[in-house]
């Protein structure tokens, strides 16, 4: 297996620390890969379950497992979350495949195919999952290009999702700046209507 698969990205980093929790909160993670944001906030949650379709990150989550008592993993494809999770919970944080087929050159790795191309699931599953097992006014935490924004929002009102705050990342270079991805925090069926822009991440 590639070392590549298992390294904790920048954009794992930032969601991380993007996401809003509290010692009541049972916290969702779909795409967990191998488990670093469940790990990292597991004292500021009462329950965190991750949810990803790679095998190859078993190991991972038993070594995670062995420390951590109040985070469960499940080898499962995402779209069967509302089958598996039979109790609604208070967040979801995901960190999805952010390139569609058409768009972008396919690796030959399949695992690594499939966390970064819209190969197994897309956008609006993400949407249409979080719907199924999140509580009202329960939280959704996204990180995703910033270029898909429009889709972002016509899927929040899809699926009764109102977008509370939303955080610009953008890439510095010598020769400019661009914002390249965003944080968002979406509510679920929340009825109380405003946005909150926040100060941009620099990486």
């Amino acid at each position: 297996m590639s070392h590549n698969i298992f390294k904790v990205c920048t954009d794992s980093l930032i969601l991380k620390d993007f996401c809003n929790v509290s010692q009541k909160d049972t916290l969702v993670e779909l795409c967990c890969g191998e488990g670093y944001i469940l790990k990292e906030l597991h004292n500021n949650i009462k329950l965190g379950i991750g949810i990803d379709i790679n095998p190859n990150f078993l190991p991972l989550w038993k070594n995670i497992k062995e420390s951590v008592p109040n985070i469960e993993f499940i080898l499962s494809n995402i779209k069967l979350a509302h089958n598996i999770i039979r109790k609604k919970v208070d967040k979801v944080i995901c960190n999805p495949p952010y390139y569609k087929k058409s768009s972008f050159r396919i690796s030959p790795n399949f695992y690594r195919a499939i966390s970064r191309t819209e190969i197994l699931m897309n956008l609006e599953d993400v949407f249409k999952i979080s719907s199924e097992i999140l509580k009202s006014n329960g939280k959704l935490f996204l990180i995703h290009l910033s270029q898909r924004l429009t889709e972002i929002f016509i899927y929040s009102q899809k699926y009764n999702f109102a977008v509370k705050r939303l955080k610009p990342v953008i890439f510095s270079s010598k020769q400019h700046d661009e914002v390249k991805l965003v944080l968002i925090e979406l509510s679920f069926n929340d009825e109380k209507s405003y946005l909150k822009f926040e100060i941009p991440i620099y990486i």
